[in-house]
Formats: structure tokens, sequence, C-alpha cells
């Protein structure tokens, strides 16, 4: 009995061991993420927001650019108003994927979007307002800031099934998936299924710990300490030990298990039932000023790449389906007077064509050729809304 505890404890040292050596090579191989300045500061009723008119550097393994905001703390271009006013305006709004991590701002969906309108004879300008982070109450409270100054004709909400159906509202536990510590707007569903806006933690900073954080979100930051863990999360292994591991019984990938799920779960129900009111109201105060409300998919890893899905969610076609994101959001949209647009099928149809990745493989944003996908997706959907526009608002 000693002996077989003896080799047990041997084995569980090497084990050990080979780990800390494994964690220290990850930690040589990879590049510090680098920001020359800090881009957002705190803001009362958001949490936080970006700093306007500063400039910097944004650097990792993957990406190395330049960075910048205006002064409406768009990451984009300078704004003339005087100018802008002559020509139909298109707000965008969503969260990193649309700010855009690892791309330039003038890469981003929203400025191609504006390029490609001008070669196709509408010239608008599209305004970046998307921010690292932030959830479906933050575009609300986002566009709210943004309706008087901007004007839009055309508000775009960009939805990233990655995010947008596990982060919106609090936490069971009391906390946010972002930004734990930081005070804001948010929204629940009362008993009657009515959306309430909460407005008790505006300007207060919070105590992350008094969270009670499920054990998937748990682990999850915990694996995110780890350099080796950062350096496999995205390796066939780690998605398939991802989609087959769910504990406490919740998914390592919840927003995209909840978009996907063919039996959602009482919660699923109540963050997708949240999803929808809250974008409905946000649908019912962009088209109280005149314009007319959009709502974008943009789809993640598992939906876009065969052997992605096929590794993950695809191993159990009895639980899940590939295309109910998309078709979720669809009736979502129709319900709430959305015009929907899809980029998934786009992103699947080019990764076939061209055989290469449109997100970066270990950050898993976007990269500027997936931005330029969803941006051509856009055009034909936008352009007729233009054509439709009388003369722009003065």
């Amino acid at each position: 009995m000693r002996a077989l505890a003896k080799v047990v404890v041997v084995n569980l040292v090497l084990i050990a061991l080979v780990f800390v050596a494994a964690e220290l090579v990850a930690r040589g191989l990879e590049q510090p993420a680098v920001s020359t300045v800090p881009a957002v500061g705190p803001d009362p009723e958001l949490g936080w927001a970006p700093i306007p008119d500063v400039q910097g550097h944004a650097r990792s393994s993957e990406f190395d650019h330049e960075y910048y905001t205006n002064k409406l703390g768009l990451f984009d271009d300078p704004i003339d108003m005087a100018v802008d006013r002559t020509k139909p305006r298109i707000l965008a709004l969503g969260d990193s994927h649309t700010m855009a991590t690892g791309v330039a701002p003038s890469e981003t969906w929203a400025n191609q979007l504006e390029r490609l309108l001008i070669r196709a004879g509408k010239p608008s300008s599209v305004y970046n307002a998307g921010v690292g982070g932030y959830s479906i109450d933050q575009y609300l409270t986002r566009f709210r800031k943004l309706r008087e100054s901007l004007d839009p004709h055309v508000v775009v909400v960009a939805f990233s099934t990655a995010t947008d159906f596990i982060d919106v509202g609090r936490l069971p536990g009391g906390g946010f998936v972002y930004g734990s510590d930081r005070g804001r707007i948010y929204f629940s569903l009362d008993e009657r299924g009515r959306l309430v806006e909460h407005r008790e933690l505006v300007g207060l900073t919070l105590d992350p710990g008094a969270a009670q954080w499920s054990l998937s979100t748990l682990i999850r930051n915990g694996l995110q300490r780890l350099a080796l863990y950062r350096l496999l999360k995205r390796s066939q292994l780690a998605v398939w030990v991802a989609a087959r591991w769910s504990p406490g019984g919740q998914s390592l990938w919840p927003g995209l298990d909840t978009a996907r799920k063919v039996t959602p779960d009482p919660d699923d129900e109540r963050r997708m039932r949240l999803a929808e009111a809250i974008l409905a109201l946000l649908a019912q105060e962009v088209r109280a000023i005149g314009a007319i409300p959009v709502l974008l998919h943009i789809p993640y890893l598992a939906q876009v790449y065969d052997e992605v899905w096929n590794a993950s969610f695809g191993a159990f076609p009895d639980r899940y389906r590939r295309d109910l994101g998309s078709r979720r959001l669809a009736a979502i949209a129709d319900r709430a007077g959305m015009v929907f647009v899809d980029a998934w099928p786009a992103m699947v149809e080019e990764v076939k064509r061209s055989g290469r990745w449109l997100h970066y493989r270990l950050d898993a944003h976007p990269t500027p050729e997936g931005h330029a996908v969803i941006a051509r997706t856009l055009v034909p959907v936008i352009e007729p809304l233009l054509q439709k526009m009388s003369a722009p608002r003065p």
C-alpha cells in the first residue's frame, strides 16, 4: 500500500513539474500585450467609456496597430458635423467586435462600411460607438448619450453571439460579466415580464468579491491567468474539452451555448427574454427620433469554422443547432421591428473560398479581413434604407 502511495505521489509531483515547466515556456513564448494610454475611463451611467481625443498603440502576439479616439470618445476619425449633416448618418453600437480589438480604427467594419457606401455612390458618415466589454444594457445607454449630438438616420446594433446572450443585466449572484466593480445603469424583468431600468448603482464603485460567481465563471477567470491556457485555448483539444465539460452545469462557452441550445434551460430563457426586451426598447427609441433600427449578427468561432464546430457543439446534434443563433436573432428582430442582417453565412462562405481564418486564432476577435466581410454584408441592406430616405434631416 505504501509503495502504491509513493508511486502516486511521485507521479503527481512529476505532473506538477511538467505543468510548471510548460507554463514557464508558454510565458516565454507569449508576447506581452501593450497599450500606451488608457483607452477608457470611468463613466457613472455606463461604468466605463472611451476617453476623448487620445492616441495610443496596441500590440499583442497577433496584432500591432495605432488607435485613437475623437472628441466624442468614439474609436473613429474626427467628426465635422457641419459636413456630416449634409449626409445620411449611421451609428454603430456594439462591443469589442465593433470597437474593435486587434484592428485599427480605419479597418473596423464601421469604417469599411463607410468607404464601401462612398464607392457605391451613397456617401454617408458611419460612427463607431463600439466599446470593449459592453453589454446590451450599455448599448442602450450609449445610444441615449449620443443620439442628440449625432442625430443618426440608421442605428446598427451589432449583436455578438460570443457574449451578448450571456452578458445582459446582472448575474444571478449580483455581479456583472465584465467590470464587476463598476456601477452603471442596467435592466431586469419584473415578475410580469416587464422591463425595469435600474439606476441605484450609477456612479458607485462596487466590491467585485461580493458577486456570487458561478463555478464555470470562476474556472474561466482562473484559467485566463495561465499563459499555457491562453496559448492553447483555441486548440482542437481545448475546444473539445470546453464542449464536454460543464462545471456546475454551466458551459465554458455560455454565450454560444445559449444561442445554439435546442432546449434552453430556465436561466437561458431569462437572459434571452431580457436581451429581447432591451433590444425592443432600443428599437423603439431609435424609431422615436425618426431613425431605422438594424440588428446585425456577428458570429463567433464555433459558428464560422467547421473544424471548431465539429470538435465542440457539432458533436451533440441532438442538443445544438449551428443556425439557431441566427434564427433566434432573426425572430427577435422581427418582433422588435428591426431590420436583420446576418454576417454568419458570408463569413462561412469566405472561409471556404479563401481557406483562411477571419478571426485571430488566439485573441478570437475578427481580423481586418473579417471586418471587411461584415461590412460587405451590410452594404446591400443599408443601401436600400438610404435610398428610401427623404433628404437628410437638417
